[in-house]
């Protein structure tokens, strides 16, 4: 997230899409995540953690936001 809209949402809130991908690396036995969140209104990523399909690594990714005014937060409601 850049300065400027780190500054405007600040003020004005925000609506996040949520989402988790599954991957493996170098063999099955290494299986990893991506979990990211897109600007609703715009269709543009603008965070993204790595980990297990646990909670908390959604809660991570929730923690990105907290300078932000977060108004409202979409999910498959599949995670963890």
């Amino acid at each position: 997230m850049n300065k400027d809209y780190l500054e405007f949402h600040k003020k004005v809130p925000i609506r996040l899409e949520m989402d988790e991908m599954g991957s493996f690396y170098h063999d099955k036995g290494h299986h990893i995540w991506l979990w990211w969140a897109i600007d609703h209104e715009r269709g543009k990523a603008i965070a993204f953690w790595f980990g297990r399909r646990e909670h908390k690594n959604c809660d991570k990714l929730m923690e990105l936001f907290e300078p932000l005014t977060i108004g409202k937060v979409y999910t498959d409601g599949s995670y963890g």
